[in-house]
């Protein structure tokens, strides 16, 4: 039996928030590029069958919100928990419970172009 979950966000004085997405899956962690680029660390990517754990969301035409959303990560996360997701010095660092993984980011690109 499904049972709905009901959220709220509360604010202080002068706050806004914006829903950039709410279709790609149970978020766990976040980042936010230079760029504006969102990456997303998904606690357990179901569309996917835990694959692509991480998730890069742009907006184009800035209005802000996700136009352009990409799948990533050919990793499978373990024990339903999404570790982490953080950028330094030009690179993409996301985790599980058994693994770091590391990719450079490109400028102009949403999704990273190296293995590891």
């Amino acid at each position: 039996m499904a049972t709905g979950r009901s959220w709220s966000l509360f604010l202080p004085g002068n706050f806004e928030a914006l829903v950039v997405t709410d279709s790609i899956g149970r978020a766990r962690h976040i980042a936010v590029n230079d760029n504006g680029d969102i990456y997303v660390k998904l606690t357990y990517n179901d569309a996917m069958n835990g694959g692509g754990g991480t998730v890069g969301l742009r907006d184009t035409n800035n209005d802000g919100k996700a136009d352009t959303i990409a799948y990533f990560g050919d990793y499978k996360d373990e024990g339903g928990l999404a570790v982490g997701v953080t950028i330094h010095n030009g690179y993409l660092y996301t985790s599980s419970v058994k693994q770091v993984l590391r990719n450079k980011l490109t400028s102009g690109k949403l999704v990273p172009e190296s293995e590891t």
